[in-house]
């Protein structure tokens, strides 16, 4: 429990003896039994306990300065207090959370909250002072109180004065020890109910709960098995979906913990470092933070079927199986408020959002509630009293509705003076403001927000923006200016008779007059003006078409006097936007209208021209830098472009029509931090790219027709391939031109390869021209990372390629759009124009568009063609497209639909999505057919589809889907046709279908397997160690033997690590054996295929060799140190070379005696050595040196949970009940059952 608070008074030895033995029996005392807080206190008499004190010694003195109480006679009181609480099932979970004075409404507001959504039981609050006690014993809150569990502190500064306080002036503490004394109550609290039996789902007070999570927790929590779980800060949807938000904090505002050792023992050491931490200025998330980073493992697991939530075991001397919680699942104040991610997927029904990433501390909270509808704490007066004004959502200016912080700095202005006006109007008619819906050009943050205005993948602009983005919530309520939030007439608490009784207040002639549709005022009207027109207006609201022009002054200088004082504080706010070049210091007031008495007639003759002249009348600068020097100002200030496109077509039209509207004609001075590209690129240079390219090393293009004729590209007879990429993705685009250059060399090659990469980014720009690869600036900066992004930020950049895609084509070319994670073995290109029939391409010949395919069958693909490749998922890895009229109107429409707001298309979030929507007749499956082609080769099928859906002309579009024989995905080149992929000999392999978190380095491996990455070649010097792995396989592939080989294979890596380790050579890693195929999170059923793939089990290639990812994390191991390549790594010269050393037996040997035996042999220089046989080997090391490397790279084989679902069956119709026993078998999808399989790490030395 928690210890009580500290005070500073004398006592005398005797009755210190007597305090500190009542504290110590307070602070061992077990909790007493709950009680319901909807009885009062004296109904049921308090329960008092004495517990027998430890037999150990106490130091008084440490015990006086940690645990002493204000005075005797509170020490004694506590000791003999009691606890107080609600009975709770300790076969449910509990809903916990904790509050002091000071946060009571957000209180009130979680708990309405649970009830809302159906939580009505198994709910407790931990109430830490007397005055909550009262709160929730008011209102039938369910709370705990203990005698140890009061928090001392003034109420935290982070919070802001009380919501209850409206003049804002209860004292508030900064001191760290408040936020650290919370910590260790919440951990002491929490620690009570785990230790009696209880699961916990805490939050803090400022969550809100959507939807009644018990459902979710019973199917993927019961599914993960994790010892806790906990949110997390990661505002980039796109890490989430590549396991990438583990880098981010964890936020403890949600955490989900289960009644295991392990997680009592985490939260005891929690508490203990809260109460014992020197660094004042430590908060408890800090070192919850710092304890799990500490211990942090490497591999991720994924459980639930949309990725719900993500498992990590954590490393040596933390036993704990933790859990992050999905980001859109349980929301930040970011996702939910800002980047809006519950609307762009709406496939993700957030449980929870956590009001973080705000502003205007408790306000803001309280606003951005406010704002979306789910605050709870209002009367419905706040709803039905009162008559209002509000402006009309339709008249920001288009002039700053584009991204940029000078835009956002103008569009602030706007917005602000707008608001001055609004509450001046509300002053003069005794009407409440409510505020206008805001756009932002730029998001907020305490860091770095420029140069790209956002801080997540979704960019701006941002509709309905927070208004704590350009407000300071907290001034604005000290105003005492009355107003309400933008979504007040949305609200289903407004009442009908408020939101039907509006009428229209038009701004701009100087004559007043009224009708039966309208109001029409003169522009910057006086007070006096404006009682005239609108005071005895009878409608509820007042809907001003643009309140910018709408107020001048008062008459009145008194009235003057006290409104711009108001508006004073109101509109008192300030912002740093700042990134590498300094910061943008936000919002300057508009001039007090005092400062326009007596002018008003020369506004309205000056004024109106347009906004930005507008805006020049009220204020003297937009924004200042932190030296007050001006930094946006008035009069120099430029609009950017404005789109003003009425419909997704003309929005099309307009960007195709403007000169490189995606990308910059030259490079300005960026400034760029080129570490982690140096980092990827580092030893690239061993191995300097020559290409084919005229012009190398000196080139630099700047655009894409630069690139075009720097490479002698000649339209209408080449082929451009052509990749886009930033730094993140270094060396992956290196290998992908690298493997260009090396087809273009080949003797068998027929014509030149035409390649360009488009730089998304400076660093990967400068690194490629440095490398000789052309290349030019296709600038998108805020792309994060190398993989598929569902958000609105993916979707510019997809625009982005695919215009400059239209431009290849319109000038000529045809081209071959390439994911850089795809390898050309040779070149496609004469495929593609098949002037000849070359590997049967007479029977792709007619498409406009060829597109590579998801389905894992080769052989049905060559035996059905179009007819079997209709049915699976197009991928956009490897295109080409013809520069027919065809292929022009379809990009033009493909762009069109990635552009659309409203629609079949607006919800698709990827350009493949986009592809494969496009193709399909609407709500039909698989709505194309093939497309009856009287020039192909009859005697083969057809490899055309003709779209079911018709583009914008009217007119279907012609699919080639490629041969998967040809232009393979990861599963058929890696693992179906692994064993006869030389004798197909494929033109291109896609990476895709991979493990290890799918991610760059999971991919790297895997072309290493298979020896096509070309990039970083082995060291010459390097000694090399091997073993044989071939497995003579028998029987039909099955689980039961897949289990078998599966621990055995982790044995033989053990041993193989001790050899390597024992001889100081690399490892050189041959193929492991496999009976079983892996699937994806287990949610495919593979029993029902023979353990093959669903999709794949014709081509019969199990049982066979497997990727490493199949088994364990090739990356986790590469990171703890150990030096090892894939056996296909190495030249082909290192293998054949290869010496194998004969009569070494590994279960005959020790570890000791490895390197002895092969000193002794005559081959033990050989670069590459082969032991034979290894199993068994006794890996005990002498050296204690020798011993702690081995234990740290055993360490790193953590291998994954091996899972599939068993439906439509069951698995206990699958799989018989001995195998059965092996593993576990497990709910899924709540209809359907999996099996899964732990497979224990091999041991250490």
């Amino acid at each position: 429990s928690v210890q009580p608070r500290p005070a500073r008074r004398p006592h005398r030895r005797k009755k210190i003896i007597l305090a500190i033995a009542l504290v110590a029996i307070a602070s061992y005392a077990s909790f007493a039994s709950f009680r319901d807080a909807s009885a009062t206190i004296l109904d049921v008499p308090l329960e008092r306990r004495a517990i027998q004190l430890p037999n150990e010694d106490v130091d008084v003195h440490a015990a006086r300065e940690r645990h002493h109480r204000a005075s005797d006679d509170e020490a004694a009181d506590a000791a003999l207090s009691a606890t107080v609480g609600p009975t709770l099932d300790a076969s449910k979970p509990v809903f916990a959370s904790f509050v002091s004075n000071g946060f009571h409404e957000f209180m009130l507001h979680w708990y309405a909250s649970l009830r809302d959504v159906g939580v009505e039981s198994n709910v407790v609050v931990a109430a830490l002072d007397a005055a909550t006690e009262k709160i929730c014993q008011e209102n039938n809150v369910p709370y705990y109180s203990d005698a140890n569990l009061q928090y001392t502190h003034e109420v935290m500064a982070t919070g802001g004065t009380p919501l209850h306080d409206a003049a804002q002036t209860k004292k508030t503490t900064n001191d760290g020890r408040a936020f650290q004394q919370i910590g260790a109550l919440k951990a002491g609290f929490l620690s009570y109910l785990l230790k009696q039996g209880h699961t916990v789902l805490v939050s803090d007070v400022d969550v809100t709960w959507l939807k009644d999570p018990r459902i979710w927790l019973r199917g993927a929590m019961g599914e993960a098995e994790v010892d806790m779980a906990t949110s997390t800060d990661c505002l980039h949807a796109s890490n989430w979906d590549i396991k990438a938000c583990w880098s981010t904090p964890f936020n403890t505002g949600i955490l989900y913990l289960k009644p295991t050792e392990h997680t009592k023992a985490f939260l005891e050491e929690w508490r203990v470092k809260l109460e014992t931490t020197e660094n004042k200025n430590e908060h408890d998330q800090d070192i919850f933070n710092r304890m799990l980073r500490a211990h942090e493992g490497v591999s991720v697991e994924t459980v639930g079927d949309a990725n719900e939530i993500q498992v990590k075991s954590m490393g040596e001397g933390l036993k704990l199986k933790v859990g992050l919680l999905s980001m859109r699942l349980f929301a930040s104040g970011h996702a939910y408020f800002v980047q809006k991610l519950h609307e762009r997927t709406p496939t993700y029904e957030p449980l929870a959002v956590h009001t973080t990433f705000q502003f205007s501390q408790a306000r803001g909270k309280r606003q951005r509630l406010r704002e979306s509808m789910l605050w709870k704490g209002d009367s419905d007066a706040y709803y039905n009293q009162g008559n209002f004004i509000t402006m009309s959502d339709d008249a920001f200016p288009n002039a700053w509705n584009a991204t940029g912080i000078e835009n956002h700095l103008v569009a602030a202005a706007w917005f602000r003076l707008s608001v001055r006006n609004l509450l001046a109007l509300g002053k003069v008619l005794n009407r409440i403001v409510i505020l206008p819906k805001i756009t932002c050009m730029c998001d907020r943050y305490w860091g770095h927000v420029l140069p790209s205005c956002s801080i997540s993948d979704v960019p701006p602009p941002y509709d309905r923006c927070p208004a704590d983005h350009i407000m300071n919530i907290n001034a604005l309520e000290k105003s005492r200016l009355e107003f309400r939030e933008w979504s007040f007439l949305n609200n289903p608490r407004t009442p009908d008779t408020i939101k039907q009784s509006t009428a229209r207040v038009l701004i701009g002639s100087k004559v007043q007059h009224k009708d039966e549709l309208h109001y029409t005022m003169a522009p910057f009207a006086m007070d006096k003006e404006v009682l005239e027109t609108l005071g005895e207006a009878t409608e509820r609201v007042l809907v001003v078409d643009t309140a910018v022009e709408s107020f001048c002054a008062f008459e009145d200088a008194q009235a003057t006097k006290a409104f711009d004082a108001s508006a004073s504080i109101a509109l008192e706010a300030e912002s740093h936007s700042c990134g590498p070049d300094g910061c943008f210091v936000g919002f300057s007031r508009p001039h007090a209208t005092a400062s326009y008495a007596g002018s008003c007639e020369i506004l309205r003759r000056e004024g109106g021209t347009d906004a930005l002249s507008t805006l020049g009348k009220f204020y003297s600068a937009f924004a200042h830098d932190r030296n007050g020097a001006v930094a946006v100002d008035v009069k120099s200030f430029t609009s950017s472009r404005v789109n003003s496109a009425t419909n997704d077509e003309e929005v099309v039209d307009d960007l195709l029509q403007e000169e490189n509207p995606f990308s910059a004609p030259s490079i300005k001075a960026a400034v760029s931090n080129k570490t982690s590209t140096t980092v990827a690129l580092s030893s690239v240079n061993e191995t300097k790219l020559m290409t084919s390219n005229p012009k190398r090393d000196s080139a630099r293009y700047e655009s894409l027709h630069d690139a075009l004729q720097g490479i002698g590209a000649k339209a209408g007879e080449d082929v451009i391939f052509i990749a886009f990429a930033n730094h993140n993705v270094a060396s992956m685009t290196m290998n992908w031109a690298k493997h260009l250059q090396n087809a273009a060399s080949d003797p068998d090659s027929t014509g030149n390869i035409k390649f360009i990469v488009a730089a998304l980014d400076v660093e990967l720009l400068e690194a490629l021209r440095e490398q000789g690869v052309a290349t030019y600036p296709a600038l998108h900066e805020n792309l994060n990372q190398a993989t598929d992004h569902a958000n609105d930020n993916w979707k510019t950049f997809c625009r982005l390629m695919i215009s400059q895609l239209k431009d290849l084509l319109d000038a000529g070319y045809d081209a071959v759009l390439s994911d850089i994670d795809v390898v050309w073995l040779r070149n496609a290109a004469p495929y593609f124009k098949c002037d000849d029939d070359v590997d049967g391409c007479a029977n792709i010949k007619a498409a406009d568009v060829m597109i590579s395919s998801d389905n894992l069958s080769p052989s049905s693909d060559a035996r059905l063609g179009a007819a079997y490749a209709r049915g699976g998922i197009f991928n956009t890895g490897m295109m080409f497209l013809r520069h027919s009229a065809s292929g022009k109107d379809f990009l033009h429409d493909w762009l069109m639909h990635l552009s659309a707001t409203s629609g079949r298309f607006a919800s698709l979030t990827t350009h493949q999505q986009v592809i494969n929507a496009m193709a399909r007749k609407q709500d039909s499956w698989p709505g194309l057919e093939p497309f009856a082609d009287a020039g192909a080769d009859t005697a083969s099928p057809t490899r055309v589809l003709e779209s079911g859906a018709p583009l914008s002309t009217g007119k279907s579009f012609k699919l080639g889907v490629l041969p998967l024989k040809l232009f393979t995905n990861g599963h058929g080149y890696f693992i179906s046709m692994a064993r006869r992929r030389d004798e197909i000999h494929p033109y291109a392999v896609h990476a895709t279908y991979t493990f290890d978190g799918s991610g760059g380095d999971a991919k790297r491996y895997r072309f290493e397997e298979s020896g096509l990455w070309v990039v970083t070649p082995p060291a010459t010097d390097e000694m090399y160690v091997t073993f044989d792995a071939t497995t003579t396989f028998s029987g039909e592939p099955n689980i039961r033997d897949h289990i078998a080989v599966f621990k055995a294979n982790l044995n033989i890596l053990r041993d193989a690590i001790a050899v390597a380790v024992a001889l100081n050579r690399t490892l050189a890693l041959p193929p492991l054996s496999c009976y079983c195929d892996k699937v994806w999170g287990g949610h495919d059923n593979i029993f029902t295929f023979q353990c093959h793939y669903p999709g794949s089990a014709e081509e019969k290639y199990l049982p066979s060799s497997c990727p490493l990812d199949h088994f364990i994390s090739p990356t986790r191991l590469r990171k703890s140190g150990f030096k090892f390549t894939p056996l296909a790594s190495l030249s082909s010269a290192n293998r054949s070379e290869a010496v194998t050393i004969e009569g070494f037996t590994g279960a005959n040997a020790t570890v000791d005696a490895v390197d002895a035996f092969v000193s002794a042999s005559s081959a033990s220089r050989a670069t590459l050595i082969n032991l034979g046989d290894i199993r068994g080997i006794n890996t005990t090391f002498s050296s204690q040196n020798l011993r702690a490397r081995f234990n740290a790279y055993v360490k790193a084989i953590v291998p994954e949970m091996w899972c599939s679902e068993c439906h439509p069956q069951g698995c206990a119709n699958l799989i018989d009940a001995e195998t059965l026993a092996l593993g576990r078998v497990l709910p899924t999808r709540q209809t359907f059952d999996k099996f899964c399989i732990s497979f224990d790490a091999p041991g250490v030395d």
